[in-house]
């Protein structure tokens, strides 16, 4: 009783997870007491999966082709062949996010003051994109919280309905929902977790959970005729301890773990090499009157058309309908 009266337990997990909680509390939606109909639940997607849902969608924006200047080119150039096409399993994302901050560097690097002031909408979304990644490092939620209406317009228009719909209900939630105390609560407790103890090594939670179930299923995996409860509970206290001396060895000797990390891309190398890119292909050069000839060159503006769209289109009815 107490739980279904006076208390809330959230849940911070991916989009799949809390739509299917949300489904599950529709279909309870007509039982006879608030325990029943799950009230209790406060659910909260993660951010480490829309980030996820961020990169896929500016790759979606700004794939273009070999003949472009889109991400295609900078790929090839690269030698990231396998990022051309979408995937979501594997070390695509990593790979993906590895190789958009490299691009959004060189375009740094390379443009000039007036270039950078006149920056094209391809490095804006990018720069959205490197300002959210550190707003999460440093656990800034209010930052991430701003990012919210931002990420809105960008899901209508590059069609993800799934995630515009999570942050549409979070943005409800956050404005006019939830009261001071329960806000604070997610604020502090359900987006990120720092598990280092520096300014800058912030987790989202979904994340976070990712390396649990990597621990549990790999790392600690209970094995051998001897294995009792009793036995893990004399190892879980120091499990943060084998955790750390585990991270100590690895970064030290470099040995080849399954988990966090996959084959990280040299820096320096993809760095300069679009650096020299864009430097011949003069890509920051403003040409009065030109056209892109091939359709699958031409970006459209997600967050613009966005915006648009969410007014005038169905999204709001079918929001306040379901």
């Amino acid at each position: 009783m107490v739980l279904a009266l006076k208390n809330l337990i959230t849940w911070c997990r991916d989009q799949l997870t809390i739509d299917q909680l949300c489904g599950l509390s529709k279909y309870h939606a007509m039982d006879s007491n608030s325990y029943d109909q799950l009230d209790w639940m406060l659910l909260v997607f993660g951010w480490f999966y829309l980030m996820m849902a961020f990169a896929q969608s500016l790759h979606k924006q700004y794939l273009g082709t070999t003949k472009g200047k889109g991400l295609q080119t900078s790929f090839n150039i690269m030698k990231q062949k396998g990022l051309l096409t979408m995937l979501i399993r594997g070390p695509f994302h990593h790979n993906l996010d590895e190789a958009l901050k490299h691009i959004a560097e060189a375009h740094i690097m390379h443009g000039s003051s007036n270039a950078l002031n006149a920056m094209d909408l391809q490095g804006q979304d990018m720069l959205q994109y490197l300002l959210l990644d550190d707003a999460i490092k440093h656990g800034d939620v209010g930052m991430m919280e701003d990012f919210l209406p931002q990420l809105l317009f960008c899901f209508q228009d590059g069609g993800n309905s799934k995630y515009m719909t999570e942050v549409l209900e979070l943005l409800q939630a956050l404005h006019w929902e939830w009261p001071e105390e329960v806000k604070n609560f997610v604020h502090e407790n359900c987006w990120v977790l720092n598990m280092a103890g520096k300014s800058n090594s912030y987790v989202a939670i979904d994340q976070v959970q990712e390396y649990n179930i990597k621990d549990i299923n790999v790392t600690y995996h209970s094995e051998g005729p001897n294995i009792k409860w009793d036995y893990l509970k004399k190892l879980h206290p120091a499990i943060p301890v084998i955790w750390s001396l585990s991270e100590h060895i690895e970064k030290q000797f470099g040995t080849l773990t399954r988990g966090k990390k996959h084959t990280i891309p040299k820096k320096k190398k993809d760095v300069e090499t679009l650096t020299k890119l864009f430097w011949d292909s003069k890509y920051h050069d403003f040409k009065a009157r030109q056209k892109l000839q091939a359709d699958k060159n031409k970006a459209r503006d997600y967050i613009g058309d966005g915006i648009t769209k969410l007014w005038d289109g169905q999204a709001m009815a079918n929001w306040v309908k379901n």
